[in-house]
């Protein structure tokens, strides 16, 4: 299962985590030579500009709806009724794809459309409606169910409040700009501990701007929100840290990819420091230095080891802000 696959991913990772906290120990001048400054600034160099993309799929809407904008995808759901009908022919199904008729997704042109039957909630006594899933790619016309209009989309981005609009739309890349407009601002002008502090508050800057716009859809006078407190009205007051626990367990085949991913760590880790350092304008030479670097490499195996404690994947240092 998700559960126990996510469980050995954490299991794995609390066991080759180790291999960073071992490099923190070894002497300064092995690590000079194994990370030399051209290798940790290419490291992070490359991480700056792979995330260049990931930023400009967000500024457009969100990353789901970026990538998958070629598509456009229609989701039909049966109607639930009371009751227990998953037995073979009992739930009266409209799905075109009932009794095996459909495919499921795998090879580009093996599965245009998938199908999950009803399912029964024995504790609503209610029949769940089946669901009907069908993929039309842009250069298949006529494909069912034949979407005529271009603008009906799956890959319209959500999450983003009551706002639902395709990826790159005007709305989105104007909120993305203000924060972009604040930057060169507060960089331009403001004081030294300002420009410390520019990204979060060119993003506080940006949510307070989607925080008072909204949008109209045409031929509509209905008003939708970017910002909604929908989902802070009903979380709950108070709830523990670990709602959700995963069986930890050991994956051999994934030993050498997560060593070489903390490797990669390891070397983001130093040129994050040393970055940080010449920022500051302290040495990057030195006892202190050396020490910082170790120091650095130590907190962050531990701290990885603690999350996958926690449940969550291992941390890394935030290099992308140098």
């Amino acid at each position: 299962s998700g559960q126990e696959a996510y469980g050995a991913f954490l299991g794995t990772c609390l066991v080759c985590v180790w291999l960073e906290v071992i490099l923190s120990f070894c002497p300064p001048k092995l690590l000079r030579r194994a990370f030399p400054p051209m290798v940790t600034g290419v490291c992070v160099m490359l991480i700056g500009v792979a995330l260049t993309g990931t930023g400009l799929k967000y500024w457009g809407g969100g990353a789901f709806c970026a990538d998958n904008s070629y598509k456009r995808m229609r989701v039909t759901v049966g109607e639930s009724y009371p009751g227990d009908w998953t037995a073979p022919g009992a739930y009266p199904s409209e799905s075109p794809c009932a009794g095996g008729n459909c495919i499921p997704f795998g090879k580009p042109l093996s599965g245009v459309c998938s199908y999950s039957g009803p399912s029964y909630d024995k504790e609503k006594n209610m029949t769940m409606g089946d669901r009907t899933t069908c993929e039309q790619f842009n250069s298949l016309p006529g494909v069912f169910p034949a979407n005529t209009n271009p603008g009906d989309s799956y890959t319209k981005c959500t999450g983003n409040g009551q706002v639902v609009l395709p990826f790159g739309s005007p709305e989105y890349i104007g909120l993305g700009f203000s924060v972009f407009i604040m930057l060169i601002l507060v960089e331009a002008f403001g004081s030294p501990f300002m420009r410390n502090c520019e990204i979060i508050i060119a993003l506080i800057f940006g949510y307070f701007i989607a925080g008072v716009s909204s949008y109209t859809p045409p031929g509509s006078d209905d008003k939708l929100w970017y910002v909604t407190p929908n989902r802070i009205n009903n979380a709950p007051g108070i709830t523990f840290l670990w709602v959700n626990t995963f069986p930890l367990s050991f994956y051999a085949p994934a030993v050498i990819p997560l060593l070489i991913c903390f490797i990669v760590t390891t070397i983001e880790t130093v040129g994050d420091i040393t970055a940080s350092a010449e920022a500051s304008r302290v040495p990057t030479h030195g006892d202190v230095f050396d020490g910082r670097v170790q120091g650095g490499l130590l907190a962050d195996g531990v701290n990885s080891f603690l999350a996958c404690l926690a449940t969550t994947p291992p941390n890394t240092t935030f290099s992308q802000n140098n």
